[in-house]
């Protein structure tokens, strides 16, 4: 899982790191757009509902 920081996308250091994350499927049944509003290590993804 992302919020496990196995894969890397969750960076702290001491002067930056993650500050927000998205997360895109594209699939035969549609799509879905999830957005975590800080680091993914402390913050839940939300729906995120199209604009169009």
């Amino acid at each position: 899982m992302i919020a496990d920081h196995e894969y890397g996308v969750c960076v702290h250091r001491d002067r930056f790191g993650t500050r927000s994350s998205s997360l895109i499927e594209i699939g035969r049944e549609g799509s879905r757009y999830r957005y975590a509003d800080g680091p993914p290590c402390e913050t839940a993804y939300r729906d995120v509902d199209s604009q169009i």
